[in-house]
């Protein structure tokens, strides 16, 4: 809508790209386009005659701690109640609501609890595929949850063709190049015939520690977490005929904080875009994408509220929030997320580490949901669920843009780095911005 006005240029920003090509999406207050800012969330931006003045009105960080003899007892009561409300309040409505379903704890969780506070049956939307590239498909476990709960339940199943006949549109809606999203399109497509607002999981994974990444940082040691050198870890990263263990373990101890945390959801790493993109990084000296994250971890010693925090102000505020918000307004949709409410992230932030990370993640939400939630439900292993959109772009579209033919097919076989590239190909087509390379 900016760029049809003309107030100004189709002007590439090369650190956004150089950003986007490490995080799979662009971080606020950068957007793809020079002279274009994005308001960064929790913000107020006031305009004055005599000038713009920015302030930050809300920051995890400052969530009032908790009692010190909190109990895992008095901790599941105070997590029931706070997510009880929540549920209640999100799904206020004068439009028909519903719920995205995925067959894992989180999305299981909020079907439960409006379940038990709705006299009708409830309607749940869940996207399937057809198996592919070793990828599973989650639809029996969300017929599980359907069933237990006796929703009004619809199946979708997306395959390539469906996909390729959406990408462009996809492309469209999503208005930034993002790697994430697709899922919540073709979900919100279906649950947009039945009701107007969707309720979803999202989120719980980061505030709980439901990812593999919480159980290492919980794990590392204090002494190792200042690294050696980036470019010494990148460069040994980047040495794909070395054992990938090997990789990942020089990745991990190697580099710096902040970079660690930068490559959780590291495409493609600083020096393998340095290598791969000589023109951006020669002509425009982008800085590391790495850098993000070092004011998000100040004043933070505990090492999972660290990654806790990292995650909300990065992949959940600027990929999944943002992602499903254009995703589920393509189809006149809105999506709540009662895992969000402040005052439950708040609480949930602060609690101890032994009462999230546990074992396998989760630890307390999954404790306190046990006598909702069906047996296969609660003890399936974590996985997460994505289409194989890598693998169905691969087959159509590796040789039209000017970003994916600079990759090697070695380095694209079964990964999301392909994905990144292609969307950021088609992106630049739709909104007519060419010569990235040139």
């Amino acid at each position: 809508a900016l760029l049809l006005t003309g107030i100004t240029n189709r002007r590439l920003n090369p650190q956004a790209i150089w950003d986007y090509l490490t995080l799979g999406s662009v971080p606020p207050p950068l957007t793809m386009v020079e002279g274009i800012n994005a308001l960064e969330p929790a913000h107020i931006m006031v305009v004055e005659e005599g000038g713009i003045t920015l302030s930050r009105y809300w920051d995890l960080r400052d969530a009032p701690t908790l009692p010190s003899r909190l109990t895992f007892t008095e901790a599941k009561e105070q997590l029931r109640e706070l997510l009880e409300e929540s549920t209640c309040l999100h799904s206020i409505a004068d439009v028909p609501v519903g719920a995205f379903l995925s067959g894992g704890v989180d999305s299981t969780t909020v079907v439960a609890l409006m379940s038990c506070q709705s006299p009708h049956p409830l309607k749940t939307y869940s996207v399937g595929f057809a198996p592919a590239g070793g990828m599973i498909n989650e639809l029996p476990y969300a017929r599980i949850a359907a069933e237990s709960f006796g929703t009004d339940h619809t199946e979708v199943m997306v395959d390539q063709r469906a996909f390729q006949e959406e990408f462009e549109r996809i492309i469209e809606v999503m208005d930034q190049p993002s790697t994430d999203g697709v899922n919540t399109y073709f979900a919100s497509k279906a649950a947009s015939k039945g009701v107007k607002v969707a309720l979803s999981g999202l989120g719980a994974d980061e505030l709980f520690g439901g990812y593999a990444h919480f159980q290492r940082f919980a794990k590392f040691p204090h002494w190792a977490r200042k690294g050696i050198s980036n470019d010494a870890a990148d460069r040994i990263f980047s040495m794909n005929w070395l054992p990938g263990r090997v990789r990942l373990w020089a990745r991990w101890w190697l580099q710096s904080d902040a970079a660690r945390h930068a490559s959780i959801r590291g495409v493609f790493s600083e020096r393998e875009k340095r290598r791969l993109f000589p023109v951006l990084f020669h002509e425009c000296k982008p800085l590391p994408t790495w850098r993000h994250f070092i004011p998000w971890l100040e004043n933070i010693d505990d090492p999972v509220r660290q990654v806790t925090y990292c995650e909300v102000r990065g992949y959940l505020a600027h990929t999944l929030l943002r992602d499903t918000d254009a995703m589920s307004m393509a189809h006149s949709l809105e999506v709540r997320v009662p895992f969000l409410d402040h005052r439950l992230v708040e609480f949930v932030y602060n609690l101890p580490l032994d009462f999230k990370v546990g074992n396998n993640g989760k630890h307390i939400l999954k404790d306190e949901m046990v006598p909702l939630l069906p047996f296969e439900i609660v003890n399936r292993e974590k996985v997460g669920f994505n289409l194989p959109v890598s693998l169905w772009l691969m087959d159509n579209f590796y040789d039209e843009g000017e970003i994916c033919h600079h990759i090697p097919r070695r380095m694209l076989h079964g990964s999301n780095l392909f994905t990144a590239c292609s969307i950021l190909d088609h992106w630049l087509k739709c909104t007519h911005i060419g010569g990235l390379l040139k």
